[in-house]
């Protein structure tokens, strides 16, 4: 679903454990950068129901068992 700029997707979080985990989550391309999305549906006073929806550039982050690079060994 990501593929589509300026589109995408999210799901029921089944795994939530309090109010401050999300209802939803999912990825959505803005402008071909990948985000994390986290939305949780809110009453009004009057009823009326409202999205609060957070968001998360989506970074490569390198692991810590990961390979070095020739260069990066010391001699």
């Amino acid at each position: 679903m990501t593929e589509r700029v300026n589109s995408g997707a999210a799901w029921y979080n089944k795994d939530r454990l309090t109010e401050k985990h999300p209802s939803y989550s999912g990825t959505i391309n803005i402008e071909g950068i990948l985000y994390f999305i986290d939305i949780w549906p809110r009453k009004t006073e009057d009823g009326r129901t409202w999205l609060s929806m957070a968001f998360k550039k989506k970074t490569k982050q390198l692991s810590e068992d990961a390979p070095k690079a020739a260069d990066d060994v010391p001699l």
